[in-house]
């Protein structure tokens, strides 16, 4: 009579198969960054492709890594001793079979390994079961991604692959084809410019970028758009030759009139600037004028802040105040709403040759001369005359448009040398000694910074340009 599996046996056996399943189940999906080997002991990660190249050995372990002593059982490791919680870029040849081990770690997560001998499953590049990383370029050619593209253990800037090129080495040119970009803006999303010579606004992803009327247009049919200016919903311009403020949405698109017009009937208006709740620009007639962001005006009847002095060439705001730079060869300021004419208004900095470009923080006033080649600073309480100002940059060639973040000021300089340079906000430079980001320019013109980038419009070149900071 035939006999059955007895229960315990059937029992034993159904234990064994789970518990075989569990541990496939584990090292086909677990991470490498999970893995916990002990010392000594082999651990199933995946190969280097076949023939050899790099893997990156991270000790997360409490004890030095004897380089020597890592081995694969057919290729050659060539790696160097790894202090505990250090890594280490080694060298793999003569890989011949998928069995043959070493140890591969990536940007995202590493093993611990302190063993001898290591087995690994099949595998390509680290991206087969257990693998922390896939090549998808090599060498590595998109280079601000935040990704280890070609799993060297470097991303991008940090990788030699990019060191050289665009966006680390060189500037990267987002946006190409452009007919005389000028104004430049940026939120966390897009940058903006405007284009004089087409009469366009347009934009572009801060990742991506676009070629001529591939680039996202959201006005067309403008008369010489000049400055422009961004807030949560809206992108605000100036046009020189149609006397007019107007806005479009973000997300929009308007020809000439079509666009929503906030001030019309005035004198070339150039530089703007927004808040919550109105709209500031500069005109050639020696006027600032406000009008607020839902309303509209015709020449006088805008809100006149400032009035009776020389004509302002560049402004700015804080919560409070506005700031501008003046051809009589001042700083000064207005609240935002207050209002004085000429020397009636309050003067921060004076004695200066040629001020243009102007920006504030929360505590100073930063701004260029073109005929002196310098950058000086003022605090906003205070005051200062020429040279009594703080200089933080001398022996320039033609500084313009500047930008500021929490630690440095950026600029661009228009004359000889064409060039982005920055230097700290309580450093000082001179000439080839400021830090010089990006030279051999086209006329650059508008400048923004994100926490990243450096940003710039080049007329000369027809391109919207980046740089890493």
């Amino acid at each position: 009579m035939r006999k059955g599996i007895s229960p315990i046996v059937a029992v034993v056996l159904l234990i064994a198969i789970a518990v075989i399943a569990a541990v496939g189940l584990y090292f086909w999906t677990a991470g490498i960054a999970t893995k916990q080997p002990t010392p000594n002991a082999p651990v199933s990660i995946t190969a280097v492709p076949l023939g050899g190249g790099k893997v990156l050995i991270a000790n997360l372990g409490s004890s030095p890594i004897n380089g020597s002593a890592l081995l694969s059982t057919s290729g050659n490791i060539s790696c160097p001793d790894i202090p505990a919680g250090e890594q280490a870029l080694c060298n793999v040849t003569n890989l011949g079979t998928a069995g043959d081990v070493v140890i591969y770690g990536s940007s995202v997560g590493s093993v611990i390994v302190q063993g001898s001998t290591i087995d690994a499953t099949a595998g390509q590049g680290g991206g087969g079961p257990g693998g922390g990383c896939t090549v998808t370029e090599d060498p590595e050619a998109t280079c601000d991604d935040g990704l280890d593209n070609d799993c060297d253990g470097d991303t991008d800037c940090d990788d030699s692959d990019c060191a050289a090129g665009p966006p680390c080495g060189a500037p990267a040119t987002i946006a190409s084809s452009l007919n005389a970009p000028y104004g430049l803006t940026i939120d966390s999303t897009y940058v903006y410019w405007t284009e004089r010579g087409s009469g366009v606004i347009r934009k572009v992803a801060k990742g991506s970028s676009c070629d001529g009327a591939g680039c996202t247009t959201l006005a067309s049919g403008l008369s010489d758009p000049i400055w422009l200016a961004v807030d949560g919903t809206s992108v605000y311009w100036t046009e020189v030759g149609g006397n007019v403020v107007r806005k479009v949405a973000k997300d929009g698109s308007c020809v000439g009139a079509g666009c929503t017009t906030l001030a019309s009937g005035l004198s070339s208006p150039a530089w703007i600037s927004v808040d919550d709740a109105s709209v500031y620009w500069g005109e050639l007639s020696n006027v600032i004028r406000k009008v607020e962001k839902d309303g509209s005006c015709v020449g006088a009847g805008c809100t006149t802040l400032v009035s009776g002095g020389a004509t302002p060439r560049g402004i700015t705001i804080d919560d409070t105040y506005v700031y501008w730079t003046e051809d009589a060869n001042v700083v000064r300021k207005v609240a935002k709403d207050g209002s004085c004419v000429g020397a009636g208004c309050t003067t921060l900095a004076s004695g200066l040759s040629e001020p243009g470009s102007i920006a504030v923080d929360d505590t100073h006033a930063y701004w260029t001369e073109r005929s002196s080649n310098t950058l000086r600073k003022v605090a906003k309480d205070g005051s200062c005359v020429g040279g009594g100002c703080t200089t933080l940059a001398s022996g320039l060639g033609g500084p313009r448009w500047l930008a500021i973040d929490t630690t440095s000021v950026y600029w661009c300089e228009i004359d000889a040398n064409q060039l982005v340079r920055t230097v700290g906000k309580d450093g000082s430079c001179i000439g080839v000694g400021c830090t010089t980001l990006a030279d051999g320019l086209a006329a650059p013109a508008g400048i923004a910074v994100d926490d990243n980038y450096v940003y710039w419009a080049e007329v000369g070149a027809g391109a919207v340009k980046k740089i890493a900071k």
